[in-house]
């Protein structure tokens, strides 16, 4: 973290990037709609609400787990949590913070052994984010916390589960 990051600044915090990178290469991620991230292979700019700057990483040389299926979308989008959203997975994802999903990652082999990993799933029209488990018949999303149920989405005949995944999420951006 450099002096930029610790002085306010009149910029938007969203086009200063995220706190803790300071040099190195710049992603610019959309921010996008659930509705977008989970449907849209494309971001266009019509469909973008504004620009996530991350800095000091090549978010490129996170491992994908490549499906063919998803390989012409766009690999990272950004979604601005609700509470609604965030809370069952508390405190790893806050309200208001902006999580960058990687698309391209709808393996349910863990991204990092020693981890769970947090997916967004469509779930009644919305995206959800939680930890997935396989059963033959549906995917099991499990919360962090545990007041919050554990829920069963039915794949259903002739659907593949990864149908459901929006991706994993790479990098959790939150305010202190």
């Amino acid at each position: 973290m450099d002096v930029d990051h610790l002085i306010p600044s009149r910029e938007p915090s969203h086009s200063r990037g995220a706190p803790g990178f300071s040099d190195g290469p710049v992603n610019h991620v959309p921010l996008v709609s659930p509705t977008v991230a989970a449907n849209s292979p494309l971001i266009t700019p019509s469909l973008t609400l504004e620009s996530i700057e991350i800095t000091g990483m090549r978010l490129e040389d996170l491992r994908p787990g490549l499906s063919h299926v998803r390989r012409n979308w766009q690999r990272f989008v950004a979604l601005r949590l609700s509470a609604d959203q965030a809370l069952p997975m508390s405190p790893i994802l806050r309200p208001q913070s902006i999580v960058i999903v990687d698309r391209h990652y709808i393996s349910l082999t863990p991204h990092d052994p020693h981890q769970p990993t947090i997916y967004g799933v469509t779930l009644n029209g919305s995206v959800v984010f939680r930890y997935l488990t396989l059963d033959p018949r549906c995917l099991i999303l499990r919360p962090h916390v545990l007041k919050y149920p554990v829920e069963l989405l039915e794949i259903g005949d002739g659907r593949s589960p990864y149908q459901f995944i929006v991706g994993r999420v790479a990098i959790c951006i939150s305010q202190l």
